[in-house]
């Protein structure tokens, strides 16, 4: 009986049903050859079923994947009310965090920019932790710069 191959040059993928240990065994190898020697070689007739069903498992899963990888679930979020209440409340605790700095950095300005050695870094780490809290870690890691500046 001779053996069933199927390429699928997208991927590339192969499937045979010989016995070889060798990914892609010699029959994959010699389509993928013969097709890229000469692309008339193989000719646009219909795949059999079997090598179809292939296929159609093949970028069933391949676009399975890509939507796991995008976090695409097919629908969106459970609930989407809820989705955007927690939306909400993040963007108060970032606008929140945000005023916090604000202020911390005027009275910095008040009290003078030769002041800002004095406390040492850890005032600016203790600002950096309230920013993380307040959920925004990119300004966090502004202020842990604007601790090393002062030094």
């Amino acid at each position: 009986t001779p053996y069933r191959t199927v390429v699928d040059t997208t991927g590339p993928a192969y499937l045979c049903g010989c016995p070889s240990r060798k990914f892609p065994c010699k029959h994959a190898l010699g389509l993928l050859l013969l097709q890229a020697s000469d692309e008339t070689a193989i000719g646009d007739s219909a795949a059999p079923d079997w090598a179809e069903r292939w296929l159609a498992a093949r970028r069933g899963r391949a676009a399975g994947a890509a939507r796991a990888a995008w976090g695409d679930t097919g629908g969106g979020p459970a609930d989407p009310e809820a989705a955007r209440r927690r939306a909400e409340r993040r963007a108060a605790r970032i606008t929140s965090g945000a005023e916090e700095l604000e202020r911390r950095l005027a009275d910095l300005l008040r009290g003078g920019l030769a002041a800002a050695e004095q406390p040492g870094y850890g005032l600016w780490e203790e600002t950096a932790a309230r920013m993380v809290d307040a959920q925004a870690p990119g300004l966090a890691g502004r202020v842990r710069e604007l601790g090393a500046i002062p030094g």
